[in-house]
């Protein structure tokens, strides 16, 4: 359903001493959004682990985890739920920097520890991108609900994909060729996903930015409120 951005959003009086605060935050935490989505890509099956592609894009997944952790604990002064992201993404970071620029134990206690911590690190990630989501819904409930549900859509996507590429490694047993398949659709839908977020964070952070504008009862919609793609729901 086609959805009116041009009106002139709700501005319900307990954000207004905050939104200078949130726009400046959510604009950063978009900007860190553009590594997530280059290194999602660059990890992909479509490059080797041990190509030059593939290690920028570990770089770029650590950058994007350390500081979307740090700003995340910035915003949790206004929403609780954003602390726990913070902390979440912090912890997945710390992880994915060792793994991927320390020596891998090969025996040992240690050794038999990593699969363990992958996978609580890709609990962890996966926890921490529904708080966010979750928070980003929160704070626009009374400013723009339509793009507050279009935040809890864009979960319901990334769950959708983030699971389709879990199934994938147990077709491994039954269909390789069907696997791969599978994993292909999952990360390029999943690609699809982090453009979507990239989009929804740069509508929603130009929504506190341009707080005072848009209250003005006859400004034009500031840039940023205008009509975005949706997600199909």
């Amino acid at each position: 359903m086609a959805e009116n951005f041009d009106t002139v959003p709700l501005h319900p009086e307990r954000w207004t001493d905050k939104a200078p605060f949130l726009g400046q935050w959510l604009w950063v935490l978009f900007w860190l959004a553009v590594p997530q989505a280059m290194a999602s890509l660059l990890m992909s099956s479509l490059f080797s682990s041990q190509s030059l592609p593939y290690l920028l894009g570990q770089i770029l997944q650590v950058v994007y985890l350390l500081g979307c952790g740090l700003v995340l604990l910035k915003l949790s002064s206004v929403l609780a739920c954003y602390r726990l992201a913070g902390i979440c993404c912090l912890l997945c970071g710390a992880v994915n920097a060792a793994f991927s620029f320390l020596p891998t134990p090969t025996d040992g206690f240690l050794a038999s520890l990593i699969p363990m911590i992958s996978v609580a690190s890709g609990l962890l990630l996966l926890l921490a991108e529904y708080l966010e989501y979750k928070g980003h819904s929160q704070l626009l409930e009374e400013v723009d609900p339509a793009l507050s549900q279009k935040w809890s859509i864009l979960w319901k996507w990334y769950i959708t994909c983030y699971l389709a590429m879990i199934g994938s490694v147990l077709l491994l047993l039954l269909s390789p060729a069907f696997a791969l398949m599978v994993s292909l659709t999952a990360m390029v839908l999943l690609v699809a996903v982090l453009v979507f977020k990239l989009v929804y964070l740069y509508r929603t952070a130009m929504v506190f930015r341009c707080w005072e504008f848009a209250a003005q009862p006859q400004a034009e919609p500031c840039e940023g409120s205008r009509d975005t793609p949706d997600i199909p729901q």
